[in-house]
């Protein structure tokens, strides 16, 4: 049974880059693919949802200070009992709201006679991780990925010069001005789309951190029409952090995102994680359209008692 005593809501710390090797050990024990188990995508995310961490009994306990919840420990596996009584003393310490995020179904199946002692266990569509694999990625087979092959195919033939080519840290201000000019004509302004940009801007500011590439597609004119920020999950998964393209080049966004994936697919990377559609209509019509190999089931705990 864990000790409750070395467990204080004042020792979690801000995620910082000098943080990286941390998670990766412990990152590696459990080999997960889903999109929160990153580096990369906490570090982006931490000022977005001021995510905080303290190592606890060898493992890594990461909450979100503003949702006021716990993402799911990082490492070996807390039995239910134990992972109840952590949540309920960070609930007690902090108000949080009782829950734990990113559950996985190996869990979930594992304590399945258990976990429902403790735990209310949902889920939803709306946080499932896409995941594809980077050859169906590259190489836009069948008659489902039609369209996605012929917007392709009228790019390549009306910017016939247009290349992709690796970010560097001189391109850093002209990837900023890029994707504000995009931001800016984004429709609606939502707390999502502000969100995301803030997350954004700090990877863009970070694109030299190591395990963070980009991928720029330039116009015949050398403009950047479209970026892609990705990083590795586990040695055979990376997730798309990022990826944007002008709506003023048809077929610019299908070329940058076969672009990163012929990228990982060259490189012997099987897997990319494309990460959730949040239940936002338009976002999972898109997503599905590139038919991913699987989704990727995530569960939310939340506290009985």
């Amino acid at each position: 049974m864990v000790t409750m005593n070395n467990l204080n809501i004042s020792k979690f710390q801000l995620i910082e880059l000098k943080d990286r090797e941390l998670f990766a050990r412990k990152l590696s024990i459990l080999n997960r693919q889903s999109c929160e188990c990153s580096f990369n995508n906490l570090f982006f995310w931490s000022d977005v949802y001021d995510e905080r961490f303290v190592e606890f009994e060898e493992r890594l306990i990461v909450a979100s200070f503003n949702e006021k919840s716990m993402m799911f420990p990082i490492g070996e596996y807390f039995e239910p009992e134990e992972l109840a009584t952590i949540t309920r003393e960070l609930r007690e310490q902090s108000q949080f709201d009782g829950s734990v995020y990113d559950a996985p179904r190996d869990y979930v199946n594992k304590f399945a006679t258990v976990l429902p002692s403790f735990f209310k266990i949902e889920t939803s569509l709306d946080y499932d991780d896409y995941i594809h694999t980077t050859e169906s990625l590259t190489k836009l087979s069948g008659k489902k990925l039609n369209k996605k092959r012929n917007l392709i195919s009228q790019f390549r033939s009306e910017y016939p010069n247009a290349k992709s080519v690796p970010t560097t840290v001189e391109d850093i201000p002209a990837i900023h001005k890029f994707a504000s000019k995009l931001n800016e004509a984004a429709e609606g302004g939502t707390t999502t789309l502000n969100d995301e940009f803030k997350a954004q801007q700090k990877a863009i500011n970070h694109l030299d951190a190591p395990n963070t590439e980009g991928l720029l597609l330039l116009s015949d004119k050398e403009e950047i029409i479209a970026f892609s920020i990705f990083g590795p999950i586990n040695d055979d998964t990376f997730d798309i952090h990022f990826e944007k393209a002008s709506r003023e080049f048809k077929g610019a966004a299908q070329v940058i995102n076969q672009a990163t994936a012929e990228l990982l697919f060259q490189r012997g990377i099987t897997y990319i994680n494309r990460e959730q559609d949040l239940g936002i209509a338009g976002l999972r019509q898109a997503k599905n359209s590139y038919k991913p190999e699987y989704m990727l089931k995530r569960y939310r705990l939340k506290l009985l008692t």
